[in-house]
């Protein structure tokens, strides 16, 4: 039976990644999951985690004898550490393509800033751009995954006056395509009869063009298109409670629209980021690094574990789709 293989890049050294990693570890179940645990070469002493087993840890310092020992069915490490001198947002490019090329199955990434993006000269500023050139996967959205309900993106990091102009129909209906045939291949059964519920972009979805006509000229002829489509849904009300399990996805036009009521419902109870459109599974957790609390102990693992257990539950889920 083939080893199941994680890779868990820890984000920027001097930021919380390395220590929501090795807490959420240290809380997870046990599995029979092999991780490949990318950290710094140098590591301050002042970091307040407790170090993994030592007879389930070894270290190494290149990829190549970790992958080794990896795939070793033979090997009694469950945590495999790569002490790395190479930038985090290097240990993404790496981990990424053994992912693609299916040497590993998935891929949890903490965070880095987009300066270690720029400084490591990848010309991709970010996770999200990065992974998509690194899969050939054009389209890609930032998803988030909750115990309460699950977020789309439609648009990511722009200014808001550039929103509607970028929601073009055919951007629009590649989205929503390209999310329905993720949710069927990595969702867990539960999510598979729910529609995607699509949020408008006016107050009051545009009080039928009073306040404006994106709704009614753009979005609505596109949901009558697709049965897995529902909405235009009223923003202000949308995320009421008893909305919660309607959608597998409640599809946001702008990064604020979304994530607002997400991170308010979720930030103290662990949301995942995911990468909706890959060919891999990719979590990560849902904050930055937080270099303010660096290695004072504060930092809180929930959405490391959460990253960690959807890690496995898309991985579980996608082999089901694929053996169909």
């Amino acid at each position: 039976m083939k080893k199941k293989l994680i890779a868990i890049t820890t984000g920027d050294g001097d930021g919380i990644g390395l220590e929501v990693t090795m807490k959420a570890l240290q809380q997870l179940p046990s599995t029979k999951t092999t991780y490949l645990i990318f950290r710094e070469k140098s590591t301050s002493n002042k970091l307040c985690w407790r170090p993994l087993p030592k007879k389930t840890t070894r270290s190494f310092h290149s990829l190549s004898e970790a992958l080794t020992e990896a795939h070793s069915l033979k090997s009694p490490y469950r945590y495999l550490e790569i002490l790395s001198s190479e930038s985090p947002a290097q240990w993404v490019q790496e981990s990424a393509q053994l992912c693609l090329n299916q040497f590993i199955q998935g891929l949890v990434t903490g965070p880095v800033s987009k300066k270690t993006f720029i400084d490591a000269q990848l010309e991709s500023i970010g996770h999200t751009p990065l992974l998509s050139k690194i899969c050939h996967a054009p389209h890609v959205y930032m998803g988030f995954l909750g115990h309460a309900f699950n977020v789309l993106l439609l648009t990511g990091h722009i200014p808001l006056h550039k929103v509607e102009s970028s929601l073009t129909s055919q951007s629009l209906e590649i989205a929503f395509q390209k999310t329905f045939q993720w949710t069927r291949e990595f969702l867990p059964p539960k999510y598979q009869n729910r529609p995607l519920g699509v949020l408008g972009l006016n107050p009051h979805n545009g009080e039928s063009g009073l306040i404006g006509h994106f709704e009614t000229k753009t979005l609505e002829a596109l949901i009558s298109k697709y049965p897995f489509l529902a909405g235009p849904l009223v923003p202000d009300v949308a995320f009421f409670k008893e909305n919660w399990k309607k959608y597998a996805f409640f599809v946001a036009l702008y990064h604020d629209q979304g994530l607002i009521p997400f991170k308010m419902i979720h930030s103290r109870t662990g949301g995942c980021h995911v990468t909706v459109g890959l060919p891999i599974v990719r979590t990560s957790v849902d904050h930055g690094t937080a270099k303010d609390i660096f290695a004072q102990g504060k930092a809180q693992p929930e959405s490391m574990i959460a990253a960690l257990k959807w890690c496995e539950l898309l991985i579980k889920r996608k082999d089901s789709y694929n053996a169909l």
